[in-house]
């Protein structure tokens, strides 16, 4: 049954979906049927294959030739740029008002571009040039599509309530393959630096600090698990945001997340007020200060991560940072 959507027959918002992928064959047509069968026609998908050497090109391929006016292949002789590059590569060769991320190994549920353009119109009606960033809640399931969790947020332990600014430094609760974001965000978000941790987290603080995040609480994903998942929310659950991905301690991921801040406050500096401007620098530079300055800049600014044993590794590991 469809629900009640705010979209008329008339509108015709486009809107560009962008994929890349890596040795994704084994679940790669699944996502790309899913993509077809959505309730909301008006999307084109664009692709960049990040160096596959399984039969993920040939599956890219057919789909390709058979929707034609649908798809869109990037030239991918650049060759390998793991997945924050790539995905900024396909950011800068979309062209539609509205812009959609997308993972190899997923499900997209049928209304889940109807529901997510939903609410971005809503946020549109009094913010139209405002930057804006929409993501949904996920499904969590193993590899058969059987139903490990009914809300990726509520078993990873997130709030997505939680995206402010300040919280968004140390921590990311939006998940990039339920993103959808509009041009004002995009003509900010790029160039994304190599500081970036992950493009949806880039994509973030760009909401937080000039925009508007809206927050959809209804799953619109089958977001598989799998033991080739780049992050996955196993990550999630134990606390080790990107660590795997990454290949850090606790200790060298907060410094992460800082040269992300550092380059956040460089890339906006023009842009931002003196107050965020000074928050963004507090957390950047906390290794520098003594022990009583860290306690009490953690505390005034509120760098608080969505669990209290995440908050406490973080401030003993910001305590001993040097």
């Amino acid at each position: 049954m469809k629900s009640n959507h705010l979209l008329s027959s008339q509108d015709i918002s486009r809107i560009d979906i962008l994929l890349s992928t890596y040795q994704g064959a084994e679940y790669l047509e699944a996502l790309l049927d899913s993509l077809v069968a959505q309730s909301y026609p008006h999307w084109r998908l664009i692709i960049r294959d990040d160096g596959s050497s399984d039969q993920t090109r040939v599956l890219i391929e057919r789909f390709v030739q058979q929707h034609p006016k649908q798809a869109l292949w990037l030239d991918s002789e650049s060759g390998r740029l793991g997945c924050c590059a790539s995905f900024a590569t396909l950011l800068s060769a979309a062209d539609a008002p509205y812009l959609m991320f997308c993972d190899q190994d997923d499900i997209w549920l049928p209304e889940k571009i109807a529901l997510t353009l939903d609410a971005m119109h809503v946020a549109e009606l009094n913010t139209p040039t405002t930057p804006l960033l929409v993501h949904t809640d996920l499904k969590v399931v193993n590899r058969d599509l059987q139903i490990i969790a009914s809300s990726f947020w509520a078993y990873a332990k997130l709030n997505p309530d939680h995206a402010e600014l300040h919280q968004l430094l140390v921590q990311n609760v939006i998940t990039g393959n339920t993103l959808m974001i509009n041009q004002a965000t995009k003509q900010l978000a790029l160039p994304i630096p190599e500081a970036a941790i992950m493009h949806d987290w880039w994509l973030a603080l760009i909401g937080a600090a000039f925009g508007k995040i809206i927050a959809v609480k209804q799953p619109t994903i089958l977001y598989r698990q799998h033991s080739h998942n780049a992050i996955g929310a196993k990550t999630f659950k134990l606390q080790k945001l990107l660590q795997k991905l990454l290949q850090l301690n606790a200790h060298r991921f907060l410094l992460a997340t800082q040269r992300q801040a550092s380059a956040f406050g460089r890339q906006f500096e023009s842009l931002l007020d003196q107050e965020i401007h000074g928050m963004i620098f507090a957390y950047s530079n906390l290794g520098h200060y003594n022990f009583i300055k860290k306690l009490a800049l953690i505390f005034t600014y509120k760098f608080y991560a969505n669990s209290l044993s995440q908050n406490l590794s973080n401030i003993v590991s910001f305590l001993l940072m040097k």
